[in-house]
C-alpha cells in the first residue's frame, strides 16, 4: 500500500528551494556577460601595464640614448679635427718665449704673432662654412686638414717674423675651419636625442689638444732649455696627428646626409642614412623629414651668395642672424678670466662647460640647411675677432701699462 503525502507543508518547502535554486544559479546568459566582463577588465589592464612600459623605455631611451656604433665612430673622427684645433691655438703659450728669444720680437710684434692665427680664423670660418655649403662637408674638412699640415710645416720653419705672422694667417684660416664645419657636421649626423652629447665631443678634444699642446711644451723645454729654436719642434709635432686624421676622413667618414639631400642626391644619403641609424624605418623617416625641409626651401631663393642676401630680408633669418652673432660673441668673453687661479678655473669651466657647449649647438640648429655652413662661420666670424683684437692689443697694454690695469680694462669691455 502506498502512502501518498498530501501533506502541505512538504509541498511549500519544495516550492521554496526550486525558487531558491533559481536566485543562486543565475542564467546561461548572466554567466557569459560576467566572463567578458572580467576579460575586458584583464585585457584593460594588460594594455595599461604595456603602454607603461612603453612609456618608461621612451623616457630611458630619451634620458640615455643608445647610439649606432657606426655613427658612434664616425663623430669621434670628425670630432678629432677639434684636437688639432686645440693643440694649434694652445702651443703658442709655451712656444711664444723661445719665439722671442729666436727673432727678437718686440711686444708690438708679438702681439701680431699671437693674433694673427685668430685674424686667419675669422675669415677661415666664415669662407670654409660657404664652401662646406658648396662642396660638402666631408671635401672641404679635408681640404682643410691637407692645408693645416701645410701651414704648420711653414710656420714651424719661418726664418724671420714677417714670415711667421703671413703663415701663421694661413694656419689660422684651417683653425676657422675646424670650428665652422665640424659643429655642422656633429649635429646633421647625430640624432636630437644624442645631439648635445656629439657637439660636446668637439669640445672635450680641443681641451684635449690643449693640454697635449702644454705637455709638449713643458718636455720639450725642460729637456732643451738652451735651444731658443725649441719652438719650431713644438709647433711641428701636431702634423702626426693631422695626417692620421687626414687618413680617418678619407677612408672611414661619409658625407653629411643632409648635405647630399640638398644637391639631390637622396639615394646617397638614404645608404648612409641606414648605416646611422639603428632601424630602417628611423633612417626612412628622417629622409623624408629632409626632403620635406628640402622642398619647404626650394624656390624661395636662388642659389649662390645671393641666398644670404636675399634671405636676409626674412625677419625670422635676420632674428636667427642675430642671435648667432650674439652667441659668437659670447663664446669669446675670455677676457674676464684674467684672475686668480681658482677664480680662473671657475671662469673657464662654466666657460667650455656650458656656454661653448650651448652656444655651439644653437648656432647648428637655428639656420637653414642651406645656409647652414654660411650662418655658423659668420656667427664664428665675431668669435674670432674678439679674440683677435684681444691678442693684439693685450702685449702692447701691459707694455704701456702694467699688468693689473690691463686686467682692469679687459674686465670693463666684457661687461
Amino acid at each position: 500500500m502506498t502512502e501518498i503525502n498530501n501533506n502541505p507543508l512538504n509541498s511549500d518547502n519544495s516550492c521554496n528551494s526550486n525558487d531558491n535554486l533559481k536566485i543562486l544559479i543565475p542564467p546561461q546568459n548572466e554567466k557569459q556577460n560576467i566572463q567578458e566582463t572580467l576579460n575586458e577588465t584583464k585585457l584593460e589592464e594588460e594594455k595599461e601595464t604595456k603602454s607603461d612600459k612603453d612609456l618608461e623605455l621612451k623616457i630611458i631611451q630619451k634620458t640615455d640614448p643608445q647610439v649606432n656604433p657606426y655613427l658612434n665612430k664616425v663623430a669621434w673622427i670628425c670630432a678629432f679635427c677639434s684636437f688639432l684645433l686645440g693643440y694649434s691655438t694652445g702651443v703658442i703659450n709655451g712656444a711664444l718665449p723661445f719665439m722671442v728669444d729666436d727673432l727678437q720680437l718686440s711686444p708690438a710684434i708679438i702681439g701680431l704673432v699671437t693674433s694673427s692665427l685668430l685674424i686667419g680664423s675669422a675669415f677661415g670660418s666664415l669662407f670654409a662654412g660657404r664652401l662646406a655649403d658648396i662642396f660638402g662637408r666631408k671635401i672641404t674638412l679635408m681640404g682643410n686638414t691637407l692645408l693645416f699640415m701645410i701651414g704648420t710645416l711653414c710656420y714651424s720653419l719661418s726664418p724671420n717674423a714677417e714670415c711667421l705672422i703671413g703663415f701663421r694667417i694661413m694656419l689660422g684660416l684651417t683653425i676657422g675651419g675646424f670650428s665652422s664645419v665640424v659643429s655642422v657636421l656633429l649635429a646633421e649626423f647625430s640624432t636630437p636625442e644624442c645631439r648635445a652629447r656629439m657637439v660636446t665631443r668637439s669640445f672635450l678634444l680641443i681641451m684635449v689638444g690643449e693640454f697635449g699642446a702644454f705637455i709638449a711644451n713643458a718636455v720639450l723645454g725642460i729637456l732643451w732649455n738652451e735651444e731658443s729654436s725649441i719652438w719650431r719642434w713644438m709647433c711641428i709635432l701636431s702634423i702626426l696627428p693631422a695626417i692620421f686624421e687626414l687618413a680617418l676622413i678619407f677612408w672611414l667618414m661619409p658625407e653629411s646626409p643632409r648635405w647630399l639631400v640638398s644637391v639631390g642626391k637622396n639615394s646617397e644619403a638614404k645608404i648612409i642614412l641606414h648605416k646611422i641609424r639603428f632601424k630602417s624605418e628611423e633612417a626612412d623617416a628622417e629622409l623624408a623629414e629632409i626632403e620635406k625641409i628640402k622642398k619647404l626651401e626650394e624656390g624661395k631663393v636662388e642659389g649662390g651668395f645671393s641666398i644670404f642676401i636675399e634671405m636676409l630680408g626674412l625677419s625670422w633669418f635676420r632674428r636667427s642672424l642675430l642671435i648667432g652673432i650674439g652667441i659668437g660673441l659670447s663664446l669669446a668673453a675670455e677676457g674676464g678670466g684674467w684672475l686668480i687661479l681658482s677664480s680662473m678655473l671657475a671662469f673657464l669651466m662654466l666657460q667650455q662647460g656650458a656656454i661653448m657647449t650651448v652656444g655651439s649647438l644653437l648656432l647648428t640648429e637655428i639656420f637653414p640647411l642651406r645656409v647652414r655652413g654660411l650662418g655658423v662661420g659668420i656667427s664664428l666670424w665675431f668669435a674670432w675677432m674678439n679674440n683677435f683684437l684681444t691678442s693684439l692689443l693685450f702685449p702692447m697694454a701691459v707694455d704701456a701699462f702694467d699688468l693689473l690695469l690691463t686686467k682692469e680694462i679687459i674686465k670693463l669691455a666684457n661687461k
